[in-house]
């Protein structure tokens, strides 16, 4: 059996869209709040740009003991010693991601509502799954709603389960009930005037405090 990760409650997705310079402060702010989970996003840069981005992000993020996972892109992972890679219904399999990334590096999976997946990719040694989108999202435009009656099973799964899409402190009791170990935020943690508050917050509700 596949060694079975740990992850924090909180899943800090990187915007397209952003000034490195500033970027780069806003995530030290997370950091020392305690987040440690970061995702970088781009469907649309080159290779380069892309390069040059991973490359800074990883060097503050890792400062701090956290992590950083590439999305879709695999290549860019390995290339740049990422810490792992997430992957969607149209990129590469897990399978080929593991033998090119190797053992250690992390690959999450995108179920979006399909428990048998879920089930699957853990069978097939994923590192996490996620389901969403959960609410309405700008993040992924065409990103389809999921009925959350579907989380009511993911209880059946060992390994860690991330709920995504919209989520924001006016929905995130909605979930709750479910069995979930993470949830990944995005315009509600870098699209915010006061992020120290709202991570503050997000916390005392995944506490139940």
């Amino acid at each position: 059996m596949r060694r079975l990760i740990s992850i924090p409650k909180v899943y800090a997705i990187i915007p397209e869209k952003f000034n490195l310079n500033e970027l780069c402060k806003t995530i030290e702010v997370m950091l020392n709040q305690g987040i440690s989970f970061f995702q970088y996003r781009s469907k649309f840069k080159k290779n380069t740009q892309k390069t040059k981005e991973i490359l800074c992000l990883l060097e503050l993020i890792r400062s701090k003991k956290g992590l950083l996972i590439i999305n879709d892109d695999v290549n860019i992972a390995y290339n740049t010693k990422a810490d792992g890679v997430h992957l969607g219904e149209n990129d590469m399999s897990l399978s080929q991601a593991r033998t090119i990334l190797g053992v250690d590096p992390i690959i999450g999976i995108s179920c979006y509502n399909s428990i048998s997946k879920a089930l699957n990719m853990q069978k097939l040694g994923a590192d996490y799954v996620a389901f969403g989108s959960c609410f309405p999202t700008k993040t992924k435009l065409g990103a389809k709603i999921m009925d959350l009656n579907n989380l009511e099973n993911i209880g059946s799964l060992y390994i860690p389960k991330v709920l995504i899409g919209g989520i924001n402190l006016q929905n995130l009791e909605k979930l709750l009930k479910y069995d979930f170990n993470c949830i990944a935020l995005s315009q509600a943690l870098f699209q915010t005037s006061n992020i120290k508050e709202n991570i503050n917050r997000f916390f005392l509700i995944l506490n139940n405090e």
